[in-house]
């Protein structure tokens, strides 16, 4: 019988110590054979911080963990004896229904996706208003002109004296306006 993902709800930031205190469960019940992988879904991103570049991760379905198992009665009380662990996902109390593989495969492959070419946190949108906060320019406004994500680099037009000027900026040199 091939193991089937299943999706567990948590306390929300407890999904890590839910992945270890299943790994810890698993092992003591002597069920190794039952289970597959358990992931806490994250994409890498790109955050900016005081002109410093930075991958962090980032979960992408908070508040849930995703476990490949064979479902029996001694895998559902490993489960339902976790700390932290609030239920499973879709079915019933007694008979929870497996997540749809065309849904999983799409959520392996945005990780896998995620983990090739990390993201940037912020987006950016041409004509879109930004405040420029650092530089030579700061305390100006501007509309993005073009966006460079590999660059982490935006063409802003920057209205001086009433003429628009288009200039070159990092990432962390400016800030979304409200």
């Amino acid at each position: 019988m091939s193991k089937s993902w299943y999706i567990l709800q948590a306390r929300t930031n407890t999904e890590k110590k839910v992945l270890s205190s299943l790994r810890e469960r698993i092992a003591r019940s002597g069920l190794e054979d039952a289970f597959g992988d358990i992931l806490v879904p994250e994409e890498k991103v790109i955050d900016v911080k005081d002109g410093q570049r930075k991958e962090v991760a980032r979960k992408l379905y908070p508040g849930y963990v995703f476990v490949q198992m064979d479902f029996s009665d001694a895998a559902w009380h490993v489960i339902k004896g976790t700390p932290h662990v609030l239920g499973f996902i879709g079915g019933d109390k007694k008979a929870p229904t497996p997540a749809p593989a065309a849904d999983m495969a799409r959520i392996l492959a945005k990780i896998e996706e995620s983990h090739a070419a990390p993201a940037p946190k912020l987006e950016y949108v041409p004509g879109e208003e930004v405040a420029i906060v650092e530089g030579p320019f700061k305390d100006f406004n501007g509309t993005v002109e073009s966006v460079n994500y590999n660059q982490q680099k935006l063409k802003v037009g920057v209205s001086i004296f009433g003429r628009v000027t288009q200039v070159d900026l990092d990432f962390g040199h400016v800030a979304k306006t409200v």
